[in-house]
C-alpha cells in the first residue's frame, strides 16, 4: 500500500468549493445591483430581440384618510384588479392582473385603447377608464387612479 502525499501548494477540495461559492455569490450580487431600478443599461447593435409594444403602470386608490392633516402621511393605496384593454369599439383585446403593489404590464399591438380596472371584490374603489395610445416598439406608461369614496 502506497501512502498518498499532499503537496504543500495543493488546495483542499472543501476550500476550493467555498471559494467558488463566494465567487458565485459575488457575481450574483453584482448582477442584482446592476438590475436595480436606478441602474441604466445600454443595448448593443447585436441585440436581436425586438422591443415589444404595450402598456405598463400602476393602479392606486385615494383618498385613504377621511381627514388629511399637515404632517400626516396619507398616500394612495395599491389596488388589486383585473386590467382590461379595450379597443375603440369597446371589445376587450387583452387582460392582465395587477401585482400586490398595483403594478401591471400588458403587451399590446400599436393603437388606441381604454384601460379599465375591474374590481372583483366589493363596490369601492371606483376607477375611471384611462385612455392610452400605444406606439410601435414602445412601452407606454399609464397609471390608473381610483376613488375610494372617502370624504
Amino acid at each position: 500500500m502506497q501512502a498518498t502525499r499532499c503537496r504543500a501548494d495543493a488546495t483542499p477540495r472543501r476550500v476550493r468549493v467555498r471559494g467558488m461559492l463566494v465567487l458565485i455569490a459575488f457575481a450574483a450580487t453584482a448582477c442584482a445591483r446592476s438590475a436595480s431600478p436606478g441602474a441604466t443599461a445600454s443595448l448593443t447593435a447585436s441585440t436581436s430581440a425586438p422591443i415589444i409594444a404595450g402598456v405598463y403602470g400602476s393602479v392606486s386608490a385615494g383618498p385613504t384618510c377621511p381627514v388629511e392633516r399637515a404632517g400626516q402621511s396619507c398616500p394612495p393605496r395599491p389596488v388589486i384588479a383585473e386590467i382590461d384593454a379595450r379597443d375603440p369599439s369597446g371589445a376587450t383585446v387583452a387582460t392582465t392582473h395587477t401585482d400586490a403593489q398595483g403594478g401591471f404590464n400588458l403587451a399590446l399591438p400599436p393603437g388606441g385603447y381604454s384601460l379599465v380596472a375591474v374590481i372583483t371584490m366589493g363596490v369601492f374603489p371606483t376607477c375611471r377608464p384611462t385612455y392610452v395610445t400605444v406606439s410601435p416598439g414602445q412601452q407606454t406608461k399609464a397609471d390608473i387612479a381610483c376613488d375610494t369614496g372617502i370624504r
